[in-house]
C-alpha cells in the first residue's frame, strides 16, 4: 500500500492498476519495483528526514524505536546509509548511560 501511494503521487492519467506500475512503457511486477523504476525514494532521504526532523523534541529512546520500526517495515533501500547519516543522534546518550548518569 505504501508503494502504491508513492507512486499514485508521481504518476498521471492511470486508468488501472497496472497503468500505475507502468514506468517508461516497461510494466513491473510489483508497485516496490515500479518505484525503483522512477528512482523514487533510491537514496533513502525521507526516511533520514523522518529521524532528523523530531530529534529536538524526541528523546535518544524515542528516535532508536522509529529507526527499528523503520527497519522492521523493510521499506529502507540502504538502511546502512540511513544509519550512518543519523547515528549521532541515535547513539546521543550511549556516553550518559555507560557512566551511570541516568
Amino acid at each position: 500500500m505504501y508503494y502504491l501511494r508513492i507512486l499514485l503521487t508521481n504518476q498521471t492519467s492511470c486508468t488501472d492498476y497496472d497503468n500505475i506500475k507502468t514506468v517508461n512503457r516497461v510494466t513491473y511486477k510489483t508497485y516496490q519495483e515500479a518505484r525503483f523504476g522512477m528512482d523514487l525514494l533510491a537514496d533513502d532521504r525521507e526516511f533520514i528526514d523522518a529521524i532528523k526532523e523530531p530529534s529536538c523534541i524526541a528523546s535518544t529512546q524515542q528516535l532508536r524505536t522509529l529507526f527499528v520500526t523503520l527497519l522492521m517495515m523493510n521499506m529502507m533501500t540502504k538502511p546502512d546509509e540511513v544509519w550512518r547519516c543519523t547515528w549521532k543522534l541515535l547513539c546521543d546518550d550511549v556516553l550518559y548511560k555507560k557512566k551511570g548518569l541516568s
